[in-house]
Parts: C-alpha cells; structure tokens; sequence
C-alpha cells in the first residue's frame, strides 16, 4: 500500500511539473513574440503592414460592392461595363451570396491586393532592412459595424546585426457593408414573393426608412440595380446587382 501510494504522489508531482512547464513555455513564448513585435527594428514594419490592411480593406469595401459583393463574378452575370454585375434574382430563383461568401470574397481581395500597399517594402529597404516575404493567407469576418480581418503574412526581417520574424497581424475596417448586404437581403425576400414584378413600392420605402437612393437599368427581361449611399459625399458607397425576369417566358 505504501509503495501504491508513493507511486501516486510521483505521478502527481511529474504532472504537476509538465503542466508548469507547458504554462512557463506559453507565457515566455507570448512576452518574447510581443517583445519582438514592439521591437524598435521591427514595429515601424508592423505599423505599415496594418496601415495597408486598413487602407485595402477600405478599398474592397467600395470596389465588391459596385461587383455585388465578388471579386470575379461568376455566371450567371450581366455584362455592363466596366463591371460584370451577378444575378441576385435569376429566373425565381435567389442567386445572392451568403455572408460565408461575402466573407470569402474579402478575404480574397486582401490576399490579392495586399501586396499594392506594400510594395514589397520598398521604402524599407531604402532604409537598410531586409524582408523576406512569405505566403499570404486573409481571414475576413463581417459584423454589422465593421470588417474584422487577420492576415497571415509571413516575414523575416533584417537589419544590421538584427533579425527577427513576425507573421499575424489583427485590424478592423469600420464600415456598415454587411448591414447594407442585409438591405439588399430584404429586398430579395421581396422578390420572392412577386417574381416576375419589380418591387419598386417596396424598395422606394425602403429607401426612404434607411436613407438611401437607387436607380434602375433597364436591358431587355434585366434590371440592374444601384443603391446608392452616401450620396453627395466625395466617395459614394454603391452596390449593384441585377435581376432576370421571365417576362417573355
């Protein structure tokens, strides 16, 4: 019985070490990444690299929207220069893209476009640093007031005697997209229940409630949508989509 029970004290002892261990490990890991990323070499570089995430993340805010929410449209679309516009309403059936999808596409763009920021910091090594870049992966939430991203952006930096890594960078673009989406969402659901009508009643309400204006196009059994926020300021929010009717069905 001794023997059993000096066997049980050992095993909790050596527990007990491994999980101090582990925790010491993680809580010397977190101060020296922190450490490392407030760094003098390295902060101005991570400073930058979350300026371009805020600036692209503005950019694609404008630039999906006028596209329906895609980065390239996928069929069915409508052609209308400069932008392929998709079908949110194709024939009675919805073709608007979930929230995953939405998230995607932004995700997408960040990882696509990123880089235009950047410019494979070039102003940093006029400055004496080296960096090596390594692949890019986004994740991009939507929330109701703003774009939540996390970009995975591997990079080795020199400079001097110093070297050092930094890959995961965190910010939030503030913007009412998706509440937005969630417009445009209702005014499908509306669709739904008159398919081969437009819902023009509705929409102008609608318009009227959420302050917003839209316009209309006209183009054989399609419609392109526009609504149009923000109207008059410097940089108008617009988002576009088309829907086929069935009239000549």
């Amino acid at each position: 019985m001794k023997n059993k029970k000096g066997q049980v004290t050992i095993f909790i002892i050596v527990a007990v070490l491994i999980v101090s261990g582990v925790a010491l490990f993680l809580i010397l890991k977190g101060n020296l990444q922190k450490d490392e990323t407030t760094s003098p070499e390295i902060a101005p570089i991570v400073n930058f690299v979350e300026e371009c995430i805020e600036e692209t993340g503005e950019d694609a805010v404008y630039d999906l929207a006028l596209r329906g929410g895609y980065n390239e449209v996928p069929a069915p679309y409508k052609k209308f220069f400069p932008n392929n516009i998709p079908y949110y309403w194709y024939l009675n059936t919805s073709l608007i893209p979930s929230k995953k999808n939405l998230e995607s596409e932004f995700s997408k763009y960040l990882e696509k476009n990123i880089k235009n920021c950047t410019k494979d910091f070039e102003m940093f090594e006029k400055q004496g640093y080296s960096i090596k870049q390594g692949e890019i992966s986004a994740k991009v939430i939507l929330y109701l007031d703003k774009l939540s991203i996390n970009l995975q952006y591997p990079l080795t930096i020199k400079k001097g005697e110093f070297s050092g890594r930094v890959k995961d960078f965190n910010q939030d673009v503030y913007t009412n997209f998706y509440e937005k989406y969630l417009l445009i969402q209702k005014i499908i659901r509306e669709q739904e229940k008159y398919q081969n009508s437009i819902p023009m009643g509705f929409i102008t309400n609608l318009a009227y409630d959420e302050g917003f204006t839209f316009d209309t196009i006209n183009l054989d059994d399609d419609v392109i949508y526009f609504l149009i926020f923000n109207q008059g300021e410097p940089k108008e929010f617009i988002y576009s989509f088309a829907i086929k009717y069935g009239w000549d069905i």
